[in-house]
Formats: structure tokens, sequence, C-alpha cells
């Protein structure tokens, strides 16, 4: 699934719950979270790691991943 459809459809179920039940939406939020700050604290180890300065590795994953699209 191209990035962008994956955005538009994450955001929209996201906002989707938090719309049901807003303890729910929170709790989805925070498990959203929980996903994304160790895959991307991963991401930025493995270019570190590569040689990228600090840096060069949040530019990096900032150009790549523009507003925080889903991962996969």
């Amino acid at each position: 699934m191209p990035a962008p459809l994956a955005c538009v459809i994450a955001i929209s179920l996201l906002g989707s719950v938090g719309l049901v039940s807003m303890p729910l939406g929170i709790d989805t939020a925070l498990a959203v979270i929980a996903h994304e700050v160790p895959q991307e604290a991963g991401n930025f180890a493995i270019l570190r790691d590569s040689g990228f300065s600090r840096s060069k590795a949040f530019l990096q994953l900032a150009l790549r991943r523009p507003a925080s699209s889903p991962s996969r």
C-alpha cells in the first residue's frame, strides 16, 4: 500500500476510534506512540552505526517520512 494512502487510512481510523470512545482513542494513540518511538529510535541507531552524523541521521529520517506517516 502506498505510504500516503496508508497515512490517510491510519489517521481516519484513529479519529474514528476517538469519536466512538475518548478513552479508547487515547489508548489507541498511546499504543501507536509506544510502537513508533522504538521503531524510529532503531532506525536512528542504524543510521548512526552506518556512519551518519547525528544531524544527518535526523534529517534523513525527517525527509524519508514527513509528518510521521505509518511505517509499513
